[in-house]
Formats: structure tokens, C-alpha cells, sequence
């Protein structure tokens, strides 16, 4: 580990396996420092993503959700508590205005 310190979990698993994961880390005198899951589980566990804050957000491969997701994919996105995002595309951005202003809308959704 590069950094011995810093606690990361890993959010994925059964329903049964993700909702010991949420009361451990509600419950723990020192929650995670980073807490990695898929889109997929984030949107399967919206509601308890939605209802804590985090630091930082950061979201891998946007250009597939902007591209091919739901408009309530989005808005759960631009809805999490986060101080701070960035975004991280492995391709090229699209020069679709409607593509580059859901980017926009996902890092600063106060301001689009």
C-alpha cells in the first residue's frame, strides 16, 4: 500500500453483503477514506450514497454515463453530497453540445 494509512473499502456484494458495509461504516469511529464501488452498485444503493457527504467525487469513464445513461442516473450523480469532483474520461469528449454540458452539469452542478 502506497499510502498505510488511508482506509478504503471496497462497496460491492450481495444486498446483505452492502448493507453490513453501510452499518459498518456508519457505525465505525473512523469511517473510510475512500470508498470504491461501481455505477452500478451506486445506483442499485442511491439512496444511502445520496444521504452522505463526501470530500470528493470521483467518477470514472463519464463519457459512458453522459452518453448512454438515464436522465435519473444523472441527476443521482449531480445529487451527491461531494465538496469537490473531478471527472475522468478515457476517450476523447465528443463535440456534441448536449454531451459537453451534462460534463459540465456532472463537475459543477450549482452552476449549470
Amino acid at each position: 500500500t502506497w499510502v498505510p494509512s488511508l482506509l478504503v473499502t471496497s462497496y460491492n456484494g450481495s444486498s446483505a453483503a452492502r448493507r453490513r458495509l453501510r452499518e459498518e461504516i456508519c457505525l465505525s469511529s473512523q469511517p473510510p477514506h475512500v470508498v470504491l464501488t461501481s455505477y452500478r452498485t451506486l445506483f442499485l444503493d442511491a439512496d444511502w450514497f445520496l444521504t452522505r457527504p463526501w470530500s470528493l467525487l470521483v467518477q470514472a469513464e463519464t463519457q459512458n454515463v453522459i452518453s448512454a445513461g438515464s436522465a435519473d442516473q444523472i441527476r443521482t450523480l449531480v445529487n451527491l453530497k461531494a465538496q469537490r469532483r473531478v471527472l475522468l474520461n478515457s476517450g476523447a469528449q465528443k463535440a456534441n453540445p448536449i454531451d459537453l454540458w451534462n460534463t459540465l452539469y456532472l463537475l459543477f452542478p450549482g452552476v449549470y
